[in-house]
């Protein structure tokens, strides 16, 4: 008789539990928030949080620009005024100014996080820079780990960074020079590009691809890479039709070759 009342214990338990489980998982896929499973002093916890949008404007004076992000979608672009927009979830906008260098990047995640779970959509974490018209900004760093960036519209001096994980698009972009030496597991999209004077790319497991851009002498080194040269939507590799006076020095698999067009 005990036996059986413990057998009784066990499925009511095992059923509230499934209920709970399904109640507890359908409310995280309807309220599209971010779900983390973390122990906390042994104990199994879950924790579920939103989305949260904030927007500070930066200083007219600011003249290089510092973009770090972790995890979170970076867009530069023109716009109106110069602001810097964040959607985050469990972390707040942070802007550091000093003289004019402005340094953008989330905070860290607060309180204990573990593993990420979702059933259902969720806000991605994204910051959105705008640069008005006439441009003051002459330089933008960006320091990307697993954070897909876009960057378009922009005339600078100098575009540089260290990126991981990431796929990088420039759209329409002119530039002195460009230079990323440290690019592990990165998609390139150069389209529409304006280099003036140089750049050099070093890429670990990554792609580049370059489309009716125009280039000065472009130094592209990788390790397992691949390299795109598309003109008029036709891919050309080697590049071989003239386009000017471009010319790209190609390094990958450390054998250098030069293409003259």
């Amino acid at each position: 008789m005990r036996l059986f009342r413990t057998k009784q214990v066990v499925v009511i338990g095992a059923i509230t539990a499934a209920i709970g489980g399904i109640l507890l998982f359908s409310g995280f896929a309807m309220g599209g928030a971010k779900n983390y499973i973390t122990l906390d002093n042994g104990q199994v916890k879950t924790m579920s949080y939103e989305a949260s949008s904030e927007t500070k404007q930066l200083n007219k004076n600011v003249k290089n620009l510092v973009i770090r992000s972790n995890a979170a979608y970076v867009t530069v672009e023109v716009g109106k005024e110069f602001s810097v927009k964040s959607q985050l979830t469990n972390r707040t906008l942070q802007v550091h100014t000093d003289g004019d260098t402005a340094s953008i990047f989330p905070s860290s995640v607060k309180g204990k996080v573990g593993m990420f779970f979702s059933f259902g959509s969720f806000k991605e974490d994204r910051l959105t820079v705008t640069v008005p018209s006439p441009q003051q900004l002459k330089s933008l760093e960006l320091e990307l780990n697993a954070s897909d960036a876009s960057v378009k519209g922009l005339d600078l001096s100098d575009l540089s960074g260290e990126v991981n994980a990431t796929n990088l698009a420039l759209d329409t972009v002119t530039a002195q020079s460009i230079n990323f030496e440290k690019a592990n597991g990165v998609d390139f999209l150069f389209s529409n590009l304006t280099l003036k004077d140089s750049g050099r790319i070093k890429m670990n497991a990554g792609h580049l691809e370059i489309e009716n851009s125009q280039l000065p002498p472009l130094s592209v080194s990788g390790n397992a890479s691949e390299l795109t040269i598309r003109d008029n939507d036709e891919i050309k590799l080697p590049y071989k039709e003239s386009t000017g006076n471009s010319v790209f020095t190609i390094d990958m698999n450390a054998a250098e070759t030069v293409i003259n067009n």
